[in-house]
């Protein structure tokens, strides 16, 4: 992914320098506000089933791993967070990630989408139903023949 960002920023006449850095090294620099040694991140990361979840990237009350502050945003996870109704919760979230976008200060370029294999004797996939992180919902609907 980040040769084909270089690439396509060459493409346009911006040079891109991409280093490589461990967790550590990713983690004391990337989350520094007085650190300017590198322009942009790339990394990866799935925060759960839960678009709350989300907030501890983009809330200015929680982590805020990304510096961001916006009192629309705030409101809007702390609403979505309060509500139990279903239609309401995905409309605050739909909100929510149209304010996030209109911004444009966070570009996620790929998606959690992946292969499963097994073999002809496992039964209840589709039960079980595929979930971000831990591949299942519920394990428990899984049989073996």
């Amino acid at each position: 992914m980040a040769l084909a960002i270089q690439a396509e920023l060459k493409a346009i006449g911006i040079t891109a320098e991409l280093t490589g850095v461990n967790w550590a090294g990713y983690m004391s620099t990337a989350y520094d506000p007085e650190d300017k040694e590198h322009d942009i991140f790339l990394g990866g990361y799935v925060m759960g089933v839960d678009p709350d979840m989300y907030s501890s990237l983009f809330m200015t009350t929680k982590d805020n791993m990304i510096m961001y502050n916006s009192e629309k945003v705030d409101q809007l996870f702390v609403a979505g967070n309060a509500t139990l109704d279903e239609a309401e919760r995905k409309e605050i979230y739909n909100e929510l990630q149209r304010a996030i976008s209109e911004e444009a200060i966070f570009y996620p370029f790929g998606t959690n989408l992946r292969t499963l294999v097994t073999n002809a004797r496992v039964g209840g996939l589709e039960e079980a139903k595929f979930a971000p992180i831990y591949t299942f919902g519920d394990y428990s609907k899984l049989t073996l023949k």
